[in-house]
């Protein structure tokens, strides 16, 4: 078990200064002066899990709640067209953003064919807003819902969701009692891709998918996967409103477990999503697919921050090609000999995210192609860039900012991070990539299979 992944912290001073560093490295993941609504969305999947930590807010003489009564008695006969989850985490610096985007959702609402579904988390010390009250609670979003605790379906206590654990409870118990023909799942919360902050010993507070600042834990993106697996999971959308999660390699640790991804490549505006349209479209046609669904999200936020440099960025990804363009980047990567000076150049003037850590993959390999003069490299890149037209389905970028739809990790070799080569990760287990990285930092001074390149043979 990898130190970054014990749940324990030794310094809580250390946690405390990063949390405050946080707050000022996002500032689209942060508290802004003008917060704007959110709404996060979660999915059900056909798992035999239940949850027995909940508390219901009113109970019958046989200890089953009243709403979980018609519930159980409504699945008899009936399945929803959608149920949109959202696993809402505000028990950090985002809690005012969190009750936004619960009224957001709740000017919607759900219907006979959609649910709509909230796990909500809270924090002391930021709003006193709705009974200000701490923990979590489950909602069942109906129109004109206030997010206050005589609203819950259930009082689930202090959860941690920061665990993989919480996550799995959630989408165990949503699959039982809101069972639905489609599932959407969207992490909400504070996220950072893959990024590494070097030089905090012992500690490693990257590679997220959120915080919990009450039990002083983080959601690694492999804790999510690890969520999937327990519960079953099959979803046909996973979002992330959170702040640079569209990377290759996040987009690779779901390709089993859902069939399209929507993510940010640079960090998102303090507003976030625009929730309000894509969900009156998904209610006003609920038989609409995933991909619609997805593009009606990124539709939504393009319209919303149209002609504002904001370096707004969504993309729709297309989770079934990730294993392809996988093997296209393994070939790359053990391509030998390796035009180094292509490298190089391409990286002087690449499409950066997050500190320059990140470089748009599409931009990368076609500059690649534009400045080698080897036949390998250029018939690999091109391949790659024909995997990712097919790969990112749809996509916005704002008038500042130039994105593809996915990044990459290429960080400077004194911001490299360790916890990139972990097996749990599934990117770094399936292709050279790291090695390719260190194979460029080193001049090639790294034990690796070569890839040989010929014009007459294929891999």
């Amino acid at each position: 078990m990898l130190k970054s992944r014990n749940k324990k912290r030794g310094m809580v001073i250390l946690y405390l200064l990063f949390t405050l560093f946080l707050s000022f490295s996002f500032y689209s993941c942060g508290e802004s002066e003008n917060p704007v609504s959110y709404t996060g969305q979660e999915e059900s999947y056909d798992v035999g899990n239940e949850t027995s930590e909940i508390e219901n807010t009113t109970s019958s003489e046989n200890g089953t709640s009243e709403t979980e009564e018609a519930i159980s008695s409504e699945n008899e006969t009936s399945k929803r067209k959608w149920t949109f989850m959202v696993f809402l985490n505000g028990d950090n610096d985002l809690e005012n953003y969190a009750i936004s985007d619960f009224l957001e959702m709740s000017e919607v609402g759900s219907t006979d064919d959609v649910a709509i579904v909230v796990l909500m988390d809270r924090i002391d010390g930021y709003s006193d807003e709705y009974g200000d009250w701490t923990g979590c609670k489950l909602f069942y979003v109906e129109g004109g819902m206030t997010p206050t605790p005589e609203n819950a379906t259930g009082d689930w206590g202090e959860c941690n969701m920061g665990s993989n654990e919480t996550l799995s409870e959630f989408l165990s118990y949503v699959s039982k009692n809101y069972p639905a023909e489609h599932y959407a799942l969207v992490l909400w919360d504070h996220g950072d891709g893959w990024r590494s902050l070097n030089g905090w010993p012992d500690v490693k507070l990257f590679k997220i998918a959120g915080l919990d600042d009450t039990d002083y834990d983080e959601l690694y993106i492999d804790e999510v996967q690890q969520a999937l697996k327990t519960t079953n999971a099959s979803l046909d959308l996973i979002g992330f409103d959170e702040c640079l999660m569209a990377m290759v390699e996040v987009a690779y640790e779901f390709k089993d477990f859902a069939d399209v991804m929507v993510a940010s490549e640079n960090t998102e505006p303090g507003d976030g999503w625009d929730y309000k349209p894509f969900l009156e479209s998904l209610i006003s046609n609920p038989d609409m697919n995933a991909t619609e669904l997805g593009k009606d999200i990124i539709d939504a936020f393009g319209e919303y921050y149209s002609g504002y440099p904001v370096g707004a960025t969504l993309s729709l990804i297309d989770l079934g090609k990730l294993e392809d363009l996988g093997e296209a980047i393994d070939r790359f990567s053990r391509l030998y000999p390796m035009d180094w000076n292509a490298v190089s150049i391409s990286l002087n003037s690449v499409q950066t995210f997050n500190y320059d850590d990140y470089v748009d993959v599409y931009d990368f390999f076609k500059k690649i192609n534009e400045n080698t003069p080897m036949e390998g490299a250029e018939s690999v890149s091109g391949e790659i860039l024909s995997l990712l037209n097919e790969t990112v389905i749809y996509s916005f970028s704002s008038s500042d900012i130039s994105a593809s739809g996915l990044s990459i990790y290429f960080p400077e070799p004194t911001w490299w991070d360790d916890f990139y080569n972990d097996t749990q990760h599934d990117f770094v287990n399936d292709t050279a990539w790291n090695i390719f990285l260190w194979r460029y930092y080193t001049g090639d001074n790294v034990d690796f299979e070569p890839y040989e390149y010929s014009a007459n043979v294929t891999e």
